[in-house]
């Protein structure tokens, strides 16, 4: 009897503490990392829980995987990240309600970072820069993309947005990518409000293949894209549609004149 009875024991004690685990990995916990010697992003991530804040101090040489939900990836003053080379993106992330922040650089991979597989991410006030391609939100994925500077990307561009994901792109400088500033592609849906897209090689904003784009209509900000200096301002083909609360700013104009064919257009571009 006295055995049973301390097993009994045991399995509650047992089930408290799991319950207790499970409460502290819903609360989140505060890590930092300091990229010197073996110590890595990626290592601390690998030890994290859902919820948890890694900060983030020196800088960074290595590719990050982020596939845990509500991971705040947030960088100290002068913190950077740099993939070592152009095989994987810099930062990739899988998880849901993931959120990096405050990096005075990320740079280089084929992407710099890459939002797929239904992740969602929030992006904020980075600098994002020479990768083959700034930002990739593909494969059903969710991306708010806002105050960072995207510059100095390869010729896949500096923002693209396909294969039915979605992003909102608010209050960015998106600028002298060797590509289009904003490409949104294959079923995709992005709303663009108060961005600088200028001196692209390609198109300031590309929509084509069923996709759709809402320029200056977030009822936060309902503010005016300035696109200068690029291919076109505005290319919309194949089926694709732009709806628009205001006139764009063109600033002292673009290489050519917007292209719109194929294309539904709902308000002034």
């Amino acid at each position: 009897m006295q055995t049973s009875m301390t097993k009994v024991a045991y399995f509650i004690i047992a089930a408290f503490f799991a319950l207790s685990d499970r409460s502290a990995v819903a609360a989140g916990g505060t890590h930092r990392v300091k990229c010197v010697g073996n110590n890595t992003i990626q290592k601390a991530l690998d030890k994290a829980h859902d919820g948890d804040v890694i900060h983030v101090v020196g800088n960074c040489t290595e590719h990050v995987v982020i596939e845990k939900n509500r991971i705040t990836l947030i960088a100290d003053p002068g913190a950077s990240l740099s993939a070592p080379d152009n095989s994987n993106p810099a930062i990739r992330i899988r998880g849901q309600n993931v959120r990096v922040e405050g990096f005075s650089s990320i740079s280089g991979g084929n992407q710099v970072i890459q939002v797929d597989r239904g992740g969602s991410a929030d992006i904020v006030n980075n600098t994002i820069e020479n990768g083959d391609r700034g930002i990739l939100v593909t494969q059903n994925a969710y991306a708010r993309v806002a105050r960072n500077i995207i510059r100095d990307n390869g010729e896949s561009g500096g923002v693209t947005v396909r294969n039915s994901a979605a992003a909102d792109v608010d209050s960015n400088t998106i600028t002298a990518n060797m590509g289009i500033g904003v490409s949104v592609d294959d079923g995709a849906s992005v709303d663009l409000d108060d961005n600088q897209i200028t001196l692209n090689t390609g198109d300031g904003i590309r929509v084509r293949g069923t996709s759709h784009i809402r320029l200056s209509l977030n009822p936060d900000l309902g503010q005016a894209n300035f696109i200068e200096g690029n291919l076109r301002g505005i290319r919309c083909q194949f089926n694709s549609s732009i709806r628009s609360g205001i006139a764009q700013n063109y600033g002292t104009g673009n290489t050519l004149a917007n292209s719109l064919v194929d294309c539904s257009v709902n308000g002034p571009v």
